[in-house]
């Protein structure tokens, strides 16, 4: 993200269609050329290089998806102590329930429960 507020405009590999797209803003994107493939976009391991080895293994244990791993990231580089970040949920009912992981001063975090009612309707 920009200092004035704006997205910076990447590449990256889809986790639900696996077509390449370009993000040029929040929640919108274009296909590129149906190409299915892009080296050059950060990845998982690449990103776990530039994290704690402890933190690593964290979201490496619940399984988390690349936008997770991305937004760790960009969280610890920008100093976003105290923000948390979703680690699982489970829609039980008219609650969700889940675990996030609040990111504190430095290289110290901690992983804590929630309960809330699910304000999703159909």
């Amino acid at each position: 993200m920009q200092d004035d507020g704006a997205l910076d405009e990447k590449f990256i590999q889809c986790n639900n269609c696996g077509i390449v797209h370009r993000i040029y803003d929040i929640n919108k994107s274009d296909i590129i050329d149906k190409k299915d493939e892009l080296a050059s976009y950060l990845d998982i391991e690449d990103i776990k290089t530039s994290l704690y080895e402890d933190l690593s293994n964290v979201l490496e244990k619940y399984k988390v998806d690349l936008p997770t791993w991305e937004e760790t990231k960009y969280k610890l580089e920008n100093n976003m102590w105290n923000s948390t970040i979703i680690l699982n949920k489970e829609y039980i009912n008219d609650k969700v329930q889940g675990k996030y992981l609040i990111l504190l001063n430095g290289n110290k975090y901690k992983i804590e429960s929630y309960i809330r009612d699910n304000f999703i309707t159909i």
